[in-house]
């Protein structure tokens, strides 16, 4: 199950390296090594009326992402530090709801071998509508997706920028008119759906797939 969220808009200002820039005016280079390499990692937040839902578990996920990567957290990326950050994103807009995506990739230079484990960041919102979980009851037809699998290795486990086999599925998804497709690992077990956590309910019993999948 996922909020029931419809885009709106993309906000105007977003966070680079803790300067909060115009969209259209952030740049970075051409040799980002998250565009090169898949160096990169992300996190996606929900961020309703100024509150952000889940933050530390969010928090830890995004900092354990960082250390299996082998990037250098620097020593001002607290928890208390990156809410900051986040607070001074959207604080124009404490009334409104936001899925924010929290990016994070090695700074530029090398080429499988990083010159430095350094990292810059960048905090993008994108305003939503609603403001609390509601169970989507629409019929949806699915698929399962076999084209491409997820390798079951402690790398499926991290929010990287590489999400081909979604973006692949969601294409597949598209072109024979499902609303969504199961995604597989190579163990051809069902692990979760393209862009949502995968839950059955059985009468009192929820069952969701295991993280060892």
């Amino acid at each position: 199950m996922q909020p029931h969220t419809n885009r709106i808009t993309d906000s105007n200002l977003i966070n680079l390296n803790g300067q909060i820039v115009e969209s259209d005016k952030a740049f970075v280079s051409i040799n980002n090594r998250g565009l090169h390499y898949g160096d990169a990692l992300f996190e996606t937040l929900l961020v309703v009326k100024g509150t952000v839902l889940f933050w530390e578990d969010h928090y830890f996920r995004l900092m354990a992402s960082m250390r299996i990567l082998r990037m250098e957290i620097p020593m001002n990326f607290t928890m208390e530090y990156l809410k900051s950050e986040l607070d001074k994103t959207i604080s124009d807009n404490l009334s409104k709801s936001f899925r924010v995506k929290i990016l994070v990739w090695r700074k530029t230079g090398g080429k499988y071998h990083p010159d430095t484990r350094m990292i810059d960041y960048a905090i993008i919102p994108e305003e939503v509508n609603f403001n609390e979980y509601k169970l989507d009851t629409s019929p949806s037809e699915v698929e399962l997706y076999k084209d491409f699998y997820v390798r079951k290795d402690l790398l499926a486990t991290l929010k990287t920028t590489n999400k081909i086999v979604n973006v692949l599925g969601s294409i597949f998804a598209k072109e024979n008119g499902y609303q969504n497709c199961l995604v597989l690992n190579d163990a051809k077990n069902v692990i979760e759906a393209l862009n949502a956590n995968l839950f059955m309910v059985n009468q009192d019993t929820i069952t969701t797939p295991p993280l060892s999948e």
